[in-house]
């Protein structure tokens, strides 16, 4: 009789978390131009992300935050997963990551006439650099003992760099430029800084799941089969050409 209750109050918290996994709550920040809440649809990505978690049967809600905050309370179970996040062990351990979204350059922006130059990330120790507290090759390079100073988002990274209080700062090419073009505080950089090439890195965008939820991998699944599909019948692709990419 036990064993028979055990079993059924199992299949019962199975078929609840099943029915609650219709909707999901994901965490973010704004990080225009690929995704944030002023942007129509709240960006290409969003689009994208809402467009594969629907053909798998799920309903996003996306909750702009400062990044640190979003990284934390997906972490912790508050939300549901993050939208828009790189991939990196320590995240790993905490959430379910499906098949990538995108891809993004990773770089280093400098003050022109600063002449900064490397072949090899070793080549910029000594060097202080800004970026977005919680981003992951950010932690990565401070762990590995490089001189980071983080802020709350690439606004403020960059702000410190005309200052003079950090001499690089690393972000998204597409921030960057997107940036320079279009938000009233860095435009007066426009002329000023340069980006470094070649590129940091080159890194996938994912939407992963929170290993908080007991059907985290069954979530991951139905997303990774919604998106081959889509990319198999062309939807995907419509989605990247409607806004440009």
């Amino acid at each position: 009789m036990n064993k028979l209750i055990s079993g059924s109050l199992i299949i019962l918290m199975l078929f609840t978390a099943s029915i609650s996994a219709q909707n999901l709550n994901l965490a973010t920040t704004d990080w225009e131009p690929i995704y944030g809440r002023s942007l129509p649809e709240q960006g290409f990505f969003s689009a994208i992300s809402k467009a594969v978690f629907k053909r798998a049967g799920y309903d996003i809600t996306i909750q702009f935050l400062p990044w640190k905050r979003a990284l934390e309370g997906a972490r912790s179970g508050k939300y549901d997963g993050l939208l828009g996040a790189y991939h990196s062990k320590d995240r790993a351990r905490n959430f379910y990551y499906p098949d990538p979204l995108y891809a993004s350059d990773e770089v280093f922006v400098q003050y022109k006439g600063k002449g900064i130059t490397y072949a090899t990330i070793e080549d910029l120790k000594g060097y202080s650099i800004g970026g977005m507290r919680g981003a992951a090759n950010l932690v990565a390079l401070k762990k590995q003992g490089f001189d980071i100073r983080e802020t709350a988002n690439d606004e403020q990274s960059l702000m410190k760099l005309n200052s003079n209080r950090v001499d690089l700062v690393l972000m998204g090419r597409p921030q960057v430029l997107f940036m320079l073009e279009n938000n009233s505080n860095i435009k007066k950089l426009a002329g000023h800084v340069e980006i470094i090439e070649p590129p940091y890195k080159s890194s996938n965008l994912y939407c992963p799941i929170t290993k908080k939820r007991m059907d985290g991998k069954f979530i991951v699944n139905k997303f990774n089969e919604a998106l081959t599909a889509m990319k198999a019948d062309g939807s995907y692709a419509a989605i990247l050409k409607r806004f440009g990419q």
